[in-house]
């Protein structure tokens, strides 16, 4: 009876002090920001025990292993992110289409992602504007230009400039270059 009792008090102690998965979530993004990798990880892997679906852990996993050069892990942290996400769907597809292209290497892998997320969001201006990139790369002129149109509709920027999107160089500038 007393084992019961004090059994039964664990649990609820266990309960009320373990924070929910979006706490957890909040403290794993603080943890990013300030550079707490060991805590970072350890909250992300709490985040995924209790889901091993959860949008926003796999993000933050996908986010932690990037910065630790762990691109291969990056992006199959960002493939668990399933559509239903929303946007947390759309941010993991850009990020793996950046990673495969702009640190594996990969630019049909990095198509694929971009085009998985206009398939869910046509809309999506980044997805856009990265597809016209990577087509423009291949010289893939007729698949370019209905994701050009797209763009040049979407974009507060002018035709000019989102032709420099052909121009790989300058299509994601360095901040010194952005005025």
């Amino acid at each position: 009876m007393i084992a019961a009792l004090v059994a039964a008090g664990l649990i609820g102690w266990w309960i009320v002090a373990s924070p929910s998965i979006d706490q957890l979530v909040i403290q794993a993004r603080d943890a990013i920001d300030h550079n707490d990798e060991k805590c970072a990880v350890w909250l992300t892997e709490r985040i995924l025990a209790q889901d091993p679906d959860h949008a926003d852990g796999l993000l933050l996993s996908a986010v932690i292993a990037a910065e630790r050069e762990e691109f291969e892990a990056s992006v199959d942290f960002c493939e668990r992110v399933t559509p239903k996400a929303g946007r947390a769907f759309s941010d993991a597809r850009i990020m793996a289409g950046n990673i495969s292209l702009e640190r594996l290497g990969r630019v049909s892998q990095a198509e694929r992602f971009f085009r998985e997320l206009l398939t869910h969001d046509p809309e999506n201006l980044i997805g856009n504007e990265r597809l016209v990139y990577i087509l423009n790369l291949q010289t893939r002129s007729w698949d370019l230009i209905p994701s050009q149109i797209r763009v040049l509709r979407q974009s507060t920027r002018a035709a000019t400039d989102v032709q420099l999107l052909m121009r790989g160089e300058l299509a994601y500038p360095d901040e010194d270059y952005v005025q």
